[in-house]
């Protein structure tokens, strides 16, 4: 079975905090559904998080597994599945030791050429300590269709972050891997107001014909620190880091 019997997949932390705090961090990363699958990942992670002091993560070609995850135990998730394979899920996960007070799982308009699966999105909303509210917006987006389907999903994602007030950060692999493709999602950005964290082509961000395929992009927020994590042994897709503040 490739469609998911399940969209919605959610994992809750015991205690978690209720406010995002004024400066915080995120790691991006395509995992490339080596999360549950390589042993050495959990330790890498953990490793990463603790040095790196982590506030989110936004995961692609997660593997969804409530009962065995590779989160540290203060931390929940929710996710988005897009397939499903030998009773397994996978797609975007979200987590957090901070309580998301609405999240909303989506799947892609369109399907996939060849297999016809869908792609999935994850929006989660925090609120920081003052009431201001952060939006998150985690997506994989669409891969081996036209340039008019790719430009059909993006319009998804503008109506879910186009009612928002305040703070949004729209990360993920954006599979945006020619001219046309990036045009569209340039165009997206600044029709959401969003700035492109400026990873440069020095930080080996992931990139197919020197298109970068996987991106940040902010608004409403100040951008402190960015760089990337070498995770060649477990991932195809370079981890991005983001250090944030309100």
């Amino acid at each position: 079975m490739l469609t998911p019997t399940i969209l919605h997949h959610r994992s809750v932390a015991h205690s978690l905090e209720p406010h995002v705090p004024v400066e915080f961090a995120l790691l991006n990363w395509n995992v490339h559904k080596q999360n549950l699958r390589n042993p050495c990942f959990r330790h890498f992670l953990t490793h990463v998080m603790e040095e790196k002091a982590l506030d989110f993560l936004t995961f692609q070609e997660a593997s969804l597994d409530t009962s065995s995850h590779c989160l540290p135990p203060e931390f929940a998730f929710d996710a988005a599945a897009n397939l499903e394979w030998q009773g397994r899920f996978y797609g975007v996960l979200t987590a957090s030791h901070i309580e998301a007070v609405k999240v909303r799982a989506s799947l892609s308009r369109g399907r996939e050429g060849g297999l016809g699966t869908r792609k999935s999105m994850m929006a989660s909303r925090y609120t920081f300590a003052d009431g201001t509210s952060l939006l998150l917006l985690n997506i994989h987006a669409i891969n081996f269709r036209e340039t008019r389907h790719y430009a059909r999903e993006l319009e998804l994602l503008f109506e879910l972050a186009n009612d928002h007030v305040g703070p949004l950060i729209l990360t993920g692999d954006f599979n945006s891997w020619n001219r046309r493709r990036t045009q569209r999602l340039d165009a997206l950005a600044a029709r959401l107001d969003l700035r492109a964290v400026p990873f440069s082509p020095s930080h080996r961000v992931t990139a197919f014909l020197g298109y970068p395929l996987d991106h940040v992009f902010y608004r409403d927020l100040r951008l402190l620190e960015h760089d990337t994590l070498d995770v060649r042994s477990l991932s195809d897709h370079t981890a991005l880091r983001v250090r944030f503040g309100l």
